[in-house]
């Protein structure tokens, strides 16, 4: 390549990673709408998502999920595919406002429809806004469920979850938007 192709082809690239962030962006779990009762297509709150389905977890989620009345508990359907036998887990999320101007956050993944177990080496992922490793934890084949250690993130960030096991991986974005103040 000459050099003005390979300025074309650096400039080009630019502008993927450009609009794979702005895709990114939009496509991420805004969490201070879920603050306010307001979910993504996807995302229910865990009650109506208990109740609409007719879907019950192997177990209940923890006291420490379940913390206290001001926090949002959110509530997704994951379907790992037709490789673990259309096999479906639940992501649970939930949230609470904390003093120092940020959000703490709790995710747990549960078995769905039925099952009593996860898939052994299922994998729960924290990533950070930059895409590295926060936390992870990986499910033994006699887990009812797993959970990551409570975190904290700041108004103005956003982090992602990732699901692994048997070369399936499935990536949720999460952004909490710095809440505006109302006049």
């Amino acid at each position: 390549m000459d050099e003005a192709q390979q300025k074309l082809y650096q400039q080009r690239l630019l502008n993927l990673q450009d609009d794979s962030v702005l895709h990114t962006k939009l496509m991420a779990n805004n969490l201070s709408q879920w603050l306010h009762n307001i979910f993504e297509a996807d995302w229910q709150p865990l009650e109506t998502f208990l109740c609409s389905l007719q879907r019950t977890l192997a177990v209940s989620p923890r006291g420490s999920f379940v913390m206290n009345p001001v926090s949002v508990k959110g509530a997704k359907l994951i379907d790992l595919g037709i490789q673990l036998g259309g096999q479906a887990v639940v992501l649970l999320i939930a949230l609470t406002t904390e003093i120092e101007n940020s959000v703490g956050i709790y995710v747990q993944v549960h078995p769905a429809n039925g099952e009593m177990y996860l898939p052994s080496n299922l994998q729960l992922i924290l990533l950070s806004q930059s895409g590295k490793i926060v936390q992870k934890v990986k499910s033994r084949g006699y887990d009812n469920y797993i959970q990551l250690k409570k975190f904290k993130s700041a108004f103005g960030t956003s982090f992602s979850i990732k699901i692994t096991v048997a070369g399936i991986s499935i990536k949720e974005d999460f952004v909490i938007e710095p809440i505006s103040e109302q006049p």
